[in-house]
């Protein structure tokens, strides 16, 4: 099953919840680096990951991120008795 651009950010939210370089999002998310970049510029511009410049890059999710993945968790729950 093909997953949606709805699930794609709930996964890297949640692998960013601990705050993590690219390499492992694209490991943890099954996805590759130019898409995990693309949703990663979506969640940056939207408020939900924060990117530290410092050396090593890390990705965080911010508290915004944090509660999407709840209404994403409470959604999918609905979805699925």
């Amino acid at each position: 099953m093909r997953r949606g651009r709805i699930d794609i950010m709930g996964e890297i939210l949640a692998a960013a919840s601990s705050g993590v370089g690219k390499t492992a999002l694209v490991y943890r998310t099954n996805l590759n680096f130019s898409l995990v970049d693309r949703y990663i510029s979506v969640l940056s511009q939207n408020g939900f990951i924060s990117v530290s410049r410092n050396s090593p890059v890390k990705y965080q999710t911010t508290s915004r991120g944090t509660d999407f993945l709840r209404t994403y968790a409470t959604l999918k729950r609905i979805e699925s008795p």
